[in-house]
């Protein structure tokens, strides 16, 4: 898409992304959950001083897609992994978030964002790049099958009382899988 550009998130972007990080997962997967647990995951998980520690943290990444207006059009954030992973890699990486406005699905903007997380991990020289995904997500599922990941476990995500079942997806860095 020839209208956005891209670059890495900073501290002045904080505000914007945590709007769009709890907007982006409220549309996406809000109808999960009643409204007072959602609001209190959302206030937990997209508060700014926690986003603001993602983006400076130096181990990570957070690349940026922004409309000509200069609004956050998507995001990805990736980085050392934290998903439950029986036996995982030293020093492998998760792809923790990668949102999008509807308006940009299917643009192509999503495998841009792709990239620049996996050259971050190779640049980690990370064996292994990990994502969690909702086992009911069937469109991202068919995204990053299609970027070679294959399943290797579930684990559980918990929105107050609701407690949904994810998958755990991998790609072998350097190596088929």
């Amino acid at each position: 898409m020839s209208t956005v550009s891209y670059r890495r998130a900073e501290a002045a972007d904080v505000p914007a992304l945590a709007r769009f990080g709890a907007a982006s997962f409220a549309h996406t997967f809000g109808h999960n959950y009643p409204a007072a647990e959602l609001a209190a995951y959302l206030a937990r998980a997209y508060d700014p001083a926690k986003i603001a520690g993602e983006v400076a943290d130096p181990a990570c990444r957070t690349e940026l897609v922004l409309g000509p207006d200069g609004a956050v059009l998507g995001y990805s954030y990736a980085g050392p992994l934290d998903l439950p992973v029986a036996d995982p890699e030293p020093g492998a990486w998760e792809l923790k978030r990668l949102y999008l406005d509807p308006a940009v699905q299917g643009t192509g903007v999503a495998q841009r964002l792709w990239q620049t997380c996996l050259a971050a991990a190779i640049a980690a020289r990370a064996p292994a790049l990990y994502l969690g995904v909702w086992s009911a997500n069937d469109r991202a599922q068919a995204f990053y099958r299609r970027l070679g990941f294959t399943e290797v476990g579930t684990y559980h995500f918990q929105v107050g009382r609701v407690i949904d079942v994810e998958l755990i997806l991998r790609l072998r860095l350097g190596q088929p899988d």
